[in-house]
This record gives structure tokens, sequence and C-alpha cells, in this order.
């Protein structure tokens, strides 16, 4: 009988063994994991505007840098006015735009969108009556752009542990009335500030039992299973 119990767990042993012995890399394993590496959020001013925020790079210790997600986001707060300078009535529409260009000195990978917030006002066509001032706003508003970069060379640039990079950005503005024959002036009040945040994907690596491990608790078990059918 005790022949037989140990016949049997030697059989299931190698068994066991060879399968485990099958598994290609067993001694490690990935897992992705995603990280912040900071935001900033600059306050508003009067554009046009020229802002920099720092960002943290990503720390190479942690693991493999698989993609990093850039958010790019403008926020503004703007008012305008419309006065009719002439004797009549006239038909006009007011247009205004204010952008922001982002960038990243030292950065020269490419960018999978323009790295540029928007933000505008169309009035469409409104009457003025003669003199008449028409007020617009506030508008309280925020644009947000959001990319991932996975390019191995462009990633370069963002793994570098222990390490802070910048980001810039300008204001470009723009108000302007159509139609009205000329006669009706704009006037604005315009504030932008700029933010930004990045995070990081990377492979983490897990460490396994190696397979002689694996064997070796099999081989606890099985000398612990047979010594009490033994008893």
């Amino acid at each position: 009988m005790i022949t037989n119990i140990s016949r049997q767990l030697t059989t299931g042993a190698l068994a066991i063994a060879a399968t485990v012995a099958s598994f290609p890399n067993v001694a490690s394993a990935s897992t992705l994991v995603t990280v912040s590496g900071g935001q900033f959020n600059n306050p508003r001013q009067v554009t046009e505007i020229d802002q920099t925020g720092t960002l943290n790079k990503f720390d190479s210790s942690l693991g493999d840098l698989v993609s990093a997600t850039l958010t790019l986001s403008g926020s503004f707060l703007q008012s305008f006015t419309g006065t009719n300078t002439a004797q009549q009535t006239q038909i006009a529409r007011i247009l205004t735009a204010v952008n922001l260009f982002f960038n990243i000195p030292g950065y020269s990978g490419a960018f999978p969108l323009p790295p540029q917030v928007s933000f505008g006002i169309d009035t469409g066509d409104l009457s003025y009556s003669p003199g008449e001032v028409k007020n617009f706003g506030p508008f309280d508003e925020k644009r947000t752009v959001s990319f991932t970069i996975s390019t191995p060379g462009d990633l370069a640039f963002f793994d570098s542990s222990g390490q802070a990079f910048d980001v810039t950005c300008v204001s470009l503005s723009e108000l302007r009335a159509i139609g009205g024959g000329g006669n009706i002036t704009v006037t604005q009040d315009t504030q932008a500030g700029c933010h930004a945040s990045i995070e990081y994907t990377y492979s983490r690596h897990t460490a396994v039992p190696e397979p002689s491990a694996i064997l070796g608790i099999l081989a606890v078990a099985g000398a612990g299973a047979f010594a009490r059918r033994k008893s």
C-alpha cells in the first residue's frame, strides 16, 4: 500500500513538474501602472499672457515607460461691448477669439494634436440702434486638449529620474466687428490662464517563483501528504 502511495505521489509530481517547466518566462510578469507627473494651474492674467509651469519627468526606477498622456487646458474670462457710432440702425456681428499656444522647450518630438487651446464667441447678426451699446459676458470658460505620446524616440525626453521640464504658454487674442458699415466699435476685457498635467503609464516587473521553487513547494506538500497517509 505504501509503495502504491509513493508511486502515485512521484507520478503526480513529475506531471506537475513537466507542466510548470513548459511555461516560458515564468520568472517575471509585467503589470501596467499609471502614475501622475504633477500639474500646474496658473492664475488668469489680462491678455496677452506669457506663462510657464513645471511638470515632473518619469521616475525610471519604477519600471519601463510605455506612454505619457499630456493634458493642456486654458481658463478664460471675457467680457466685451459693441457700440453703434452711426446715426442710423446697423446690423453687425462681433467675433472674439483667444488662442493659447503651448510649447515644451527642449522637446523635439511630434504632438498627435496641435498643442493649442482656443475659446471664442460669435454673437451672430444683431441690430444696433443709433448710439446703442451692447454688453456681452462675462463668459467664464475652460477648454482642454489631451493626447498620448507613445513613440519610443519621443518618450525618451520624459524618461529621466528626478528631473522636471517646463511648459510655456502664450496667448493671441482677436476681437472684431463684421458689418455695421464700419460704425460698430468694440472693446474687450479678457483674461486667460494656462494649466497642464501629465500622467505616465509604465510596465512594472513583478517577480514570480522560479520553476525550481514551485517544485520545492510541491515536494514538501507531497511529503507531508505521504507522512499523513503513512501515519
